[in-house]
């Protein structure tokens, strides 16, 4: 009887760690979660900035585009990498 106890106490204390680490675990992810949401929106709005402002500094018409395709296609055979 004495050591059903004994193990029991055991048990119990156990679960109540780890009920308290996992409440910790929740507060922290929900923190984390929370910062995440805003983090993306400001990165993605710079990003989205710059590639706009990129994309005025560039003027490639079908002509070069074709001619840069061609050059990469033949790097790839000509390195056995097709």
């Amino acid at each position: 009887m004495a050591r059903e106890a004994e193990e029991r106490a055991i048990w119990e204390k156990l679960a109540a760690e780890t009920e308290s680490k996992m409440a910790e675990i929740a507060s922290r992810l929900t923190a984390l979660q929370a910062a995440a949401e805003q983090a993306p929106k400001a990165e993605s709005l710079e990003l989205i900035q710059r590639g706009e402002e990129a994309s005025t500094k560039i003027d490639l018409d079908e002509a070069a585009t074709r001619k840069q395709r061609g050059v990469a296609a033949n790097v790839r055979v000509e390195d056995g990498m097709e």
